[in-house]
């Protein structure tokens, strides 16, 4: 932009009073700098507008919740949930649910994963398969019940699941209990 287009524009967003006078360059410079910072901020989302709106962008991630006490969000493909339907729910195979580890101080990781009863590996049995994932910041009752509750509401043919299995924390237990109470 050429100085007397800066000076006009800055002029006509009341950015400088007509006392103040722009003397060289350099302060038409650090107006423009101005300028374009206030325009970038206005550009910028926060981490939570990002996490919300990649929801929309990424398939495995199918829930993202912000809630007074936490963050956590729930990591699915649709095919999973129906294999869970169909081999936890309607065959033998049993959900199993681990809080694997701490990834970051504070942030947990409790993926699941279950019987494939629908093939067979080399040595005759069925495989594993890796089921929904859920990252959350506490491991209380309520996130594993908010975790067990966006399952049921992906695929409300899982209320009735059978089996679950479990590393025997309290909270996990509970957690499930409280959605699944006949598993």
């Amino acid at each position: 932009m050429l100085t007397d287009q800066v000076y006009n524009e800055l002029d006509q967003n009341s950015a400088i009073t007509m006392s103040e006078t722009l003397c060289n360059p350099k302060m038409v410079q650090n107006k423009k700098m101005a300028s374009k910072k206030a325009e970038t901020k206005k550009d910028m989302h926060s981490e939570a507008e990002v996490l919300v709106s990649s929801v929309q962008n990424i398939d495995l991630l199918n829930s993202v919740a912000f809630t007074k006490d936490q963050y956590l969000s729930v990591n699915y493909l649709p095919s999973m949930l129906n294999d869970i339907h169909k081999f936890c729910m309607l065959g033998n195979s049993i959900l199993h649910v681990d809080t694997t580890f701490e990834l970051l101080d504070g942030l947990w990781l409790t993926d699941t994963t279950y019987t494939h009863e629908g093939l067979v590996n080399l040595n005759g049995k069925n495989p594993e398969f890796p089921g929904p994932g859920f990252w959350h910041f506490r491991k209380t009752r309520e996130s594993y019940r908010r975790f067990a509750y966006e399952l049921v509401i992906a695929h409300p043919g899982l209320l009735g699941l059978k089996k679950v299995g479990h590393d025997l924390d309290q909270a996990l237990v509970n957690g499930f209990t409280d959605v699944f109470p006949n598993a």
